[in-house]
């Protein structure tokens, strides 16, 4: 999928005044790739283009922005876009992203992730929460869309898996992304968060469109429930924090009784909707799971280990 990735990249159309870097950031606790196999990636496709690659011994997935965003910052680039390594965009995602945040004097400026099957699921368990989760993707992408044609594109969150920064914003100076977040993910929404209070004007760009590949070991009901517990647990604990004991007890029991009571409403309606609701059970279960999960510590996240694939 990182290859894929990048070679996507490699068939950008590169505006005239733009000059671009390509960097991968791999962390982890032993280099797989080295310079010169980082530099085939591109094949014989670019060579107007410099790739780069950094290792950072240690897990991490905020660690890892960061070593991103200090490269940029050090190296003086004006602009940082991000996409992640199991994505790939078309020819004019650079363009129109970065058109976007220049006609709208964007700091940050986000645009659609469309979810792409690496395989066509073939047991019915598996096209239940394909059709579940490419529904859920839908309907966030025409909210986000509505909300851009009515003038109100700061109010969606902007999330790193299709995102340009403006490096030169005095408003983000020093903002980095918080560690915290290293293993649990979370960390470019709460940098999101920051932003906004600093006063950064941020945007959508609906035509720079970004293609997440999905792969088997998603589409299981495991990995779903799972996702879903670890984001509401990340999400609830940094809502509650500060509040004394009791506040946070009360305000998880009330969350946590909403999302079992949309569980189990999701799961009578089964039959009646031939399975079309699967995907919202297993995610909302989840999601009481991790309401109840948020009253402890963060245990470990899905970045506690690298994928291969």
């Amino acid at each position: 999928m990182l290859v894929a990735a990048v070679k996507s990249v490699a068939r950008l159309r590169i505006p005239a005044h733009v000059r671009v870097r390509v960097l991968i950031v791999e962390n982890d606790t032993a280099p797989t790739f080295d310079r010169q196999g980082v530099e085939g990636f591109f094949g014989n496709e670019r060579n107007d283009m410099d790739i780069d690659h950094v290792f950072r011994p240690e897990i991490g997935i905020a660690m890892a922005r960061n070593a991103a965003l200090e490269y940029a910052r050090q190296a003086r680039f004006d602009w940082l876009a991000f996409i992640d390594d199991d994505e790939t965009v078309d020819h004019g995602w650079l363009e129109r992203i970065l058109l976007a945040a220049e006609e709208g004097g964007f700091v940050l400026t986000g645009g659609p992730v469309k979810p792409v099957a690496s395989h066509r699921p073939s047991r019915v368990v598996d096209r239940l929460i394909w059709g579940g989760y490419e529904r859920q993707r839908r309907r966030h992408l025409l909210r986000a869309g509505r909300a851009s044609r009515a003038g109100r594109g700061d109010r969606i969150t902007i999330i790193t898996n299709n995102w340009l920064f403006d490096l030169n914003a005095p408003e983000t100076g020093d903002i980095r992304f918080d560690r915290r977040f290293d293993l649990t993910g979370g960390e470019d929404t709460d940098f999101y968060r920051r932003a906004k209070q600093r006063g950064a004007k941020s945007g959508w760009a609906p035509a720079a469109i970004a293609y997440e590949t999905i792969p088997a070991e998603r589409l299981t009901i495991g990995y779903q429930f799972r996702r879903a517990a670890n984001q509401n647990a990340v999400r609830l604990r940094e809502k509650t924090a500060g509040r004394s004991l009791p506040t946070r007890a009360l305000i998880i029991a009330m969350r946590c009784s909403i999302d079992t009571l949309a569980a189990l409403l999701h799961a009578a309606l089964l039959l009646p909707t031939l399975g079309r609701t699967f995907y919202g059970a297993v995610r909302y279960f989840g999601a009481a799971v991790g309401d109840l999960a948020s009253l402890g510590k963060p245990r470990r996240g899905f970045y506690s280990q690298v994928t291969e694939g």
